[in-house]
């Protein structure tokens, strides 16, 4: 689920998703902002994929939360 297998595309696994959620962080947003972005990408389909992919992208360091607002680490 989190990575790629021969069952499940690139697109549709955890790093896909979380990949199309940095492509959306191009600027400081909330987690709600980012949401109302997502949901509309059939990749991420679920409230809970998208939870799962920033939670990833927290665990490898991608992401950073500073006042309330999601950033791509530097």
């Amino acid at each position: 689920m989190i990575l790629p297998t021969k069952h499940l595309s690139p697109a549709q696994s955890l790093i896909g998703v979380s990949a199309l959620l940095l492509k959306h962080l191009d600027a400081p947003m909330t987690v709600n902002q980012l949401w109302e972005v997502a949901r509309r990408e059939a990749a991420v389909a679920t409230f809970d994929r998208f939870v799962l992919a920033l939670d990833v992208l927290f665990l490898v360091g991608a992401l950073d939360l500073a006042h309330g607002e999601l950033r791509v680490a530097s």
